[in-house]
């Protein structure tokens, strides 16, 4: 699939290429095993950078999903850039430093601090819809006499719970990749589904008039909850236009073009 990615983590596995081939050239022990140490401090410069970051900058990279996500991404990318220069180069490599190149382990490293950083956004989002789904109030006044006031304000956070989807949605269906999408799609509608549940279960007896508020009170989340956290795409819409930082961007912008000339 297509996703975004840092321009900076791009130049640097295009580094990491070309830095393996001239080792391979030199034909050099010293050269072949310093240049090849040097690939491993890119993977831990990628790895350790943003928490190393001032707490108002490492603050400011939390706080923005879009910024996070891209450095998941990014991770992830260079990640599967090591695995690629581990098979092309070990053969020619291995010979002149006497020991494996490692990238295997730099590999899992980086998606395991990919994992970390989607984590904890998906976290900081679960803490947000509890936080509105609060507003429910347990459903606990289903069924009390008096209550028209709870009422609209549960309704009201329902609302502010579909709003709050459709914006992450939206970050998340345009950054990510196809397998995360889905894994902090599903994280979200479990932190949703299971407040709802718990409440609802908490209840002592549901009668029938309870069961139709109910009904009217969730429905929206029902019906609207998971079209608005992923979005079906337009018609004719390219993943590769509105990501031009993705791994695919070119092609995307190759394909677009070539199809508005055949349209004129």
């Amino acid at each position: 699939g297509q996703y975004r990615v840092g321009p900076a983590v791009m130049q640097l596995a295009a580094l990491a290429g070309e830095v393996l081939r001239e080792a391979a050239e030199s034909g050099n022990k010293v050269a072949a095993r310093a240049l090849v140490g040097s690939v491993h401090k890119f993977a831990l410069l990628a790895r350790e950078l943003p928490p190393s970051l001032p707490p108002s900058a490492a603050a400011s990279l939390r706080g923005v999903p879009l910024l996070s996500f891209v450095h998941h991404n990014s991770l992830l990318h260079l990640a599967d850039a090591l695995l690629l220069l581990q098979t092309s180069h070990a053969a020619a490599l291995e010979p002149l430093t006497e020991e494996p190149l490692g990238f295997v382990r730099e590999a899992l490293l980086l998606r395991h601090a990919a994992q970390q950083v989607l984590k904890e956004q998906v976290t900081q989002q679960v803490q947000h819809l509890h936080e509105l789904m609060a507003g429910l109030q347990g459903l606990r006044w289903v069924g009390l006499s008096g209550t028209a006031q709870a009422g609209i304000a549960s309704r009201r956070a329902v609302a502010q719970v579909l709003h709050s989807l459709g914006r992450w949605g939206r970050i998340v269906t345009d950054t990510l990749m196809p397998e995360s999408i889905i894994e902090v799609c599903c994280q979200c509608m479990a932190a949703i589904c299971s407040t709802v549940v718990a409440d609802i279960m908490a209840k002592s007896d549901i009668g029938i008039d309870d069961c139709r508020e109910l009904r009217d009170i969730l429905g929206p989340l029902v019906s609207d909850a998971l079209p608005v956290l992923i979005p079906t795409p337009q018609p004719g819409t390219q993943q590769g236009q509105r990501a031009p930082g993705s791994s695919e961007g070119v092609e995307g912008k190759r394909d677009a073009q070539q199809q508005q000339q055949q349209q004129q």
